[in-house]
């Protein structure tokens, strides 16, 4: 591949301003394009309470071993940092996972709102959408004085992992509740009344987030309007920018989802229990609390990853139909490209043929999973031998269909992202032609 150097005319002495030159540079298009997605990725990341951890006392730090206490620093430092930079490393991944997550959290959160309007008039607290959204993040913490007694209770009709997950949360002095637990806890009597604290309150927990969502919303807008002026203009666009402007859509939708939800908060709000929960209690709020989706619950906190449960609501059915549907518009966007140049024409239909396919595949993907899961509940539910085993072979049949499914469109998610690389050295002339806007300030 060979390579250019643009010359530009050195301007006189003395020459008053000098406008930057109208060129833009693959680098200038790379760097643009990578810094509008990560720092909008990292404006809209809400992570999840964590884990609090404090300095061992000195007489219980001499009795750890080296490995131990070198072992706990590193977790007390490094450990809530790297989870929430693995998050946003997974958002940067696939985008539409993220914003599927928030959604669900609005959601679940609504319905939360609601059911908590008359316990917190009869308590004399405000309650509002911030509350419930920073009570399924793990915001709310019950504190016993003495540790419940442990107890192994029968989940009852509840999915089989996420009731042993929340099962196994509700262990110690500290239980990290979301809304529906919280609620429950409170008509069950094991909290006398509900958390009082205020939006304002939500806001100083947050921290300083407004330089960093000022900083996103400005290089949003001005990469979209320099999108726009350069289709107004009839100046070329690159694939890569059309994948950036499919990332700012998503991105642009999971902060108007989580636009109430508290950001960067980094400890719990307690409440002090004023009575043991009883088995019953316990098996309760196994029930109710939030199915983590692709990791094991931790015990000290709701995973990002978590959907909540709501009466009358299928978790997975809600989580399918929400993830199909990000997923093909996500894939859609990328279509604005039908016409774009392309180094080969070969490759000009593969973009078709899968940003197509991938657009309209996710819906009958979607409907697959949904069909599966019913299969699953048919064959739990029914008592004859011979049809356990044949709706056996038949969900198996559908694990597998399912899994090729997801590994073509993984693989073609990937051709997505080379061809966008790649074709930058192959664009034409007006490619590199920039605009007015580009002399306004920007981070890129």
């Amino acid at each position: 591949m060979g390579s250019f150097s643009p010359v530009c005319t050195i301007p006189p002495a003395n020459a008053g301003l000098v406008s930057s030159p109208n060129v833009r540079s693959t680098v200038d298009i790379i760097w643009s394009c990578l810094s509008v997605i990560l720092i909008c990725t990292w404006a809209a990341l809400h992570p999840p309470v964590p884990i609090e951890m404090t300095k061992p006392p000195s007489d219980e730090r001499n009795q750890m071993g080296w490995t131990q206490r070198t072992r706990h620093c590193f977790l007390r430092k490094f450990y809530n940092s790297f989870i929430k930079s693995y998050w946003f490393a997974f958002s940067v991944t696939a985008p539409e996972i993220l914003t599927t997550l928030e959604v669900m959290g609005y959601i679940a959160a609504k319905h939360d709102e609601k059911q908590f309007k008359e316990l917190a008039e009869k308590d004399g607290v405000d309650w509002s959408l911030a509350h419930s959204l920073f009570a399924n993040m793990g915001g709310f913490a019950i504190k016993f004085k003495d540790p419940p007694q442990s107890s192994t209770p029968d989940q009852g009709g509840h999915h089989e992992r996420s009731f042993y997950e929340n099962a196994k949360a509700l262990r110690g002095n500290i239980w990290v509740l979301d809304g529906l637990q919280l609620k429950y806890a409170r008509e069950a009597g094991v909290i006398k009344k509900l958390p009082s604290i205020s939006n304002s309150q939500f806001k100083e927990k947050g921290g300083g987030d407004t330089v960093k969502t000022i900083l996103a919303v400005f290089q949003l807008l001005w990469f979209t309007a320099q999108l726009l002026f350069r289709a107004i203009r009839g100046l070329s666009v690159t694939l890569l920018e059309i994948s950036t402007f499919a990332f700012i859509v998503f991105s642009i939708t999971t902060y108007l989802a989580s636009w109430s939800k508290p950001q960067s908060v980094s400890n719990h709000v307690y409440i002090d229990a004023d009575c043991l929960p009883t088995t019953e209690n316990i098996r309760e709020l196994a029930k109710l609390g939030p199915m983590a989706l692709w990791f094991e619950r931790g015990v000290l906190w709701v995973g990002g990853d978590s959907a909540y449960f709501r009466e009358g609501r299928s978790t997975f059915k809600v989580v399918i139909v929400i993830s199909a549907t990000t997923s093909a518009v996500f894939s859609a966007i990328h279509l604005i490209a039908w016409d774009f140049p392309f180094p080969t024409v070969q490759e000009r239909w593969a973009w078709r043929i899968v940003c197509l396919v991938l657009s309209v595949g996710s819906i009958p993907g979607g409907l697959l999973k949904l069909v599966q899961l019913h299969l699953q509940k048919r064959q739990f539910r029914t008592t004859k031998e011979g049809n356990q085993i044949w709706m056996g072979r038949v969900v198996v049949l559908f694990h597998i269909c399912a899994f090729l499914i997801f590994s073509t469109a993984g693989m073609a998610r990937c051709f997505i992202f080379v061809e966008s690389v790649r074709s930058l050295w192959f664009l034409p002339s007006d490619a590199f032609q920039a605009t007015p806007l580009w002399n306004v300030p920007h981070v890129g």
